[in-house]
């Protein structure tokens, strides 16, 4: 499920690690990761990009091993412009207006979250409402909306 406390919309970043350690930060004050998780979920992105060229839009699917996690949950980011990560694929700069952050204690749930997603940016309409979100709410509901249709098992805590 995806937790409005850990959705941001139209916040400033100015660098993917300003983004990843603020909501690490909020994660860990929740009591969703260890104190580990900031460094680990920025050194991962250091070393294996996660930044994908969609069709329409870029998005980044950041995520770090399980035993820096305690409870299970996604975080999501649409900045108020772009912020720059490195292309999964080509590892040059690239802007992404969507960042999802997937939060889980078991690789398992991981794995078939992140096949989920994979799905859902398959969905030319889904990619297109992602865009036009103009809130908070509204980007929670696009994203919830497309999930239970792709039959998305979100996690469970």
């Amino acid at each position: 499920m995806l937790n409005q406390d850990f959705v941001y919309f139209d916040e400033e970043y100015s660098t993917a690690q300003e983004l990843l350690s603020s909501v690490a930060k909020d994660l860990y004050e929740k009591g969703y990761v260890k104190e580990t998780y900031e460094q680990s979920i920025i050194s991962r992105e250091e070393k294996y990009p996660t930044g994908l060229k969609l069709a329409g839009l870029n998005v980044a699917i950041c995520h770090t091993e399980p035993k820096n996690v305690t409870k299970n949950t996604f975080f999501l980011v649409k900045p108020a412009k772009p912020v720059v990560f490195r292309n999964a694929e080509t590892l040059e700069l690239l802007p992404v207006d969507l960042v999802i952050g997937l939060v889980f204690t078991d690789g398992k749930i991981h794995l078939k979250n992140l096949s989920s997603l994979a799905q859902l940016f398959t969905n030319q309409q889904f990619i297109e409402e992602i865009k036009l979100a103009d809130s908070k709410e509204k980007l929670m509901s696009v994203f919830s909306h497309f999930a239970q249709l792709g039959g998305e098992e979100t996690c469970s805590e």
